[in-house]
């Protein structure tokens, strides 16, 4: 009495399964990565303003 059940896949499928595991692992770094980019991006145009109005109101 054998319990194990055996699928047979292609290397297509194989393949594919692999690079969606990749990309599982890939995407959120890339995504981290752009989100703090854009973070810091953002923070340093109201670091400028910030710094600009304080100059313009010395003077």
């Amino acid at each position: 009495m054998e319990n194990a059940i055996s699928v047979t896949i292609s290397p297509l499928q194989m393949m594919l399964s692999l690079a969606f595991q990749a990309w599982i692992i890939v995407f959120p770094i890339i995504l981290i990565r752009k989100i703090n980019y854009l973070i810091a991006l953002i923070e340093s145009e109201k670091y400028e303003e910030d710094t600009e109005t304080f100059v313009s109101d010395d003077g």
